[in-house]
């Protein structure tokens, strides 16, 4: 089993969000919803997707 991490801060962001999940999709979820309302970001452009999946870790279990 895999879990799946990202960090705010691994974008560049002056910001202490963390969040994992088992889910690839379900941590991308997590990661828009904060963006939208900690960053004022209302859609994830492609360039910032490709961003934040570049930093996302797999960890094993």
């Amino acid at each position: 089993m895999a879990s799946y991490h990202f960090k705010c801060k691994d974008i560049g962001m002056d910001c202490d969000f963390v969040t994992s999940s088992k889910s690839n999709d379900d941590l991308f979820m997590k990661i828009s919803d904060h963006a939208k309302a900690a960053h004022n970001i209302q859609e994830v452009s492609p360039e910032l997707k490709q961003k934040i999946t570049g930093v996302i870790r797999k960890k094993l279990f």
